[in-house]
């Protein structure tokens, strides 16, 4: 007979009130060397020992639980996750709200896969074309380059499809948590494989990124991957991207830059103010970045330029006027770490590039374009946050002066009361610490609230462990009056 066991516990502020709950997960094992759970429960317990008590739908291996803020940054939300089958192919997970004495399903595996169906078939000339019915879009992904004893059984010698089956869309094989920096919470990045005449035969992967913010699932974007690249509708620009790789080296991998505003992983923009489009690719080989540049020129695509970068990924990439006397700039985000990037700016004249950027390389975590309201030249300005401790960032405005980037503080009265925000938000759904005051003291003063910054730094005054010390807290204190 099966027993009840506690199988996971964490800590977090379930009720939204500021302060810490336990939540624990219960079930029961199939059998004492089974990781398969049955009758799961999960338990609710808060600062006083009461306790509240709520049955799941779902049974399966190596059940866990997570605690984050996925539609609202109130409270903290129950994520349930585990595997279906005990070779951990496929998983299923749940999201509770909890609200006034219920916890409410705001996610659930099963029904998004009954609301989002896609199906999939073998086209002539080695593609497959998968529709998403509810998304109400259509992929094609060219498997040209997969086993060619695989491709006989599939077509014939003309390249056109001989079976009658179709590939099949699998259940969800995994879902990644991914973090919204600007909404300041977690989506989901649920992932289904395309697979062929058996289960070995994988062509590729249906990802789909999924908001749950207001307690509502949203599809906010739902593309095709092959091994690691995105795979767009088949039309023209399909054809220019094929032109493109052919000029590139052999290891080629491309890098989507769907994500900054482009489409079919490339950006079509014009870049150097000549009245016509240039075409940005970004790549890696042989384990090091690059971005290029190419023209379509009388039906041909020419490449122009490329510049080499850093890191294993491109965080961001923004095209503005940044420099006065230039036309549009490019900003790119160079990933070094998971949240640090190097900044590189450059300008495109007369079919090269040309780096902006002197002496050492500036790291940050995010960065914002921002045209002042005083600006009328249309240039933009540059705020990079950089990570210090916890979820605290430095923050620092920059704007080009002539040829350099120089840090500002000119605009400061106008932006902090936006990170003064973000910290009098970070704490209330988090606490007060030492570290989170002595930020938010920083963006009341730099916000010209100097009132407020001297009442928070008599207050961190007092805390047993004022930060980042008392001499520092009273020469800040000083300068403010």
């Amino acid at each position: 007979m099966s027993k009840e066991s506690v199988i996971d516990i964490k800590k977090g502020n379930i009720y939204g009130r500021g302060k810490e709950e336990i939540v624990i997960l219960k079930g029961e094992y199939l059998h004492e060397d089974s990781n398969y759970i049955e009758r799961a429960t999960i338990v609710i317990k808060d600062e006083n020992n009461n306790i509240e008590e709520y049955p799941l739908k779902l049974n399966g291996y190596n059940i866990k639980i997570f605690l984050g803020k996925f539609s609202s940054d109130n409270s903290d939300d129950i994520y349930i996750y585990g595997e279906l089958d005990d070779s951990y192919r496929y998983v299923a997970a749940l999201i509770y709200k909890y609200d006034n004495g219920k916890i409410i399903e705001i996610f659930n595996s099963e029904d998004f896969l009954e609301n989002n169906k896609s199906v999939s078939k073998y086209l002539d000339g080695y593609r497959i074309e998968v529709a998403c019915q509810s998304y109400e879009k259509k992929y094609i992904l060219d498997i040209t380059n997969i086993d060619k004893h695989y491709l006989r059984q599939i077509y014939n010698r003309d390249g056109n499809v001989k079976i009658k089956e179709n590939p099949s869309i699998s259940y969800i094989n995994k879902i990644d948590l991914v973090y919204d920096l600007e909404e300041e919470l977690i989506n989901l990045l649920v992932c289904q494989k395309i697979m062929g005449i058996n289960n070995s035969n994988v062509f590729g992967e249906i990802n789909s990124l999924i908001s749950l913010k207001n307690n509502e699932s949203r599809v906010l974007n739902k593309y095709i991957t092959n091994s690691g690249e995105n795979i767009s509708i088949m039309n023209r620009e399909n054809n220019i991207k094929e032109e493109i790789l052919s000029q590139l080296p052999d290891d080629t991998t491309l890098i989507n830059l769907s994500k900054f505003g482009g489409s079919n992983e490339l950006i079509n923009e014009d870049i150097d103010g000549d009245g016509n489009n240039e075409i940005i690719c970004g790549y890696k080989s042989e384990n090091t970045q690059y971005i290029s540049v190419f023209r379509e020129v009388e039906g041909r695509v020419e490449l122009l330029d490329t510049i080499e970068g850093e890191g294993y990924d491109i965080s961001d990439l923004v095209i503005t006027k940044l420099k006065p006397k230039s036309n549009n700039n490019i900003l790119i985000g160079w990933r070094i770490a998971s949240i640090w990037s190097v900044l590189d700016i450059v300008e495109f004249k007369e079919n090269k590039f040309n780096k902006l950027l002197r002496g050492d390389k500036i790291k940050y975590s995010k960065v914002e374009i921002v045209e002042f309201d005083d600006k009328r030249s249309g240039i933009s300005d540059i705020v990079l946050w950089s990570h210090e401790t916890g979820e605290a960032y430095k923050v620092q405005i920059y704007s080009f002066r002539g040829d350099n980037l120089e840090k500002t503080s000119k605009y400061d009265r106008d932006y902090f009361e936006k990170v003064e925000d973000y910290y009098k938000k970070l704490i209330n759904r988090t606490r007060e610490t030492p570290q989170y005051l002595y930020y938010l003291i920083d963006a009341e003063y730099r916000s010209g609230k100097k009132r407020e910054a001297i009442a928070n730094i008599n207050k961190a005054l007092k805390h047993p462990k004022p930060y980042p010390s008392i001499e520092e807290l009273k020469r800040l204190k000083k300068r403010i009056n």
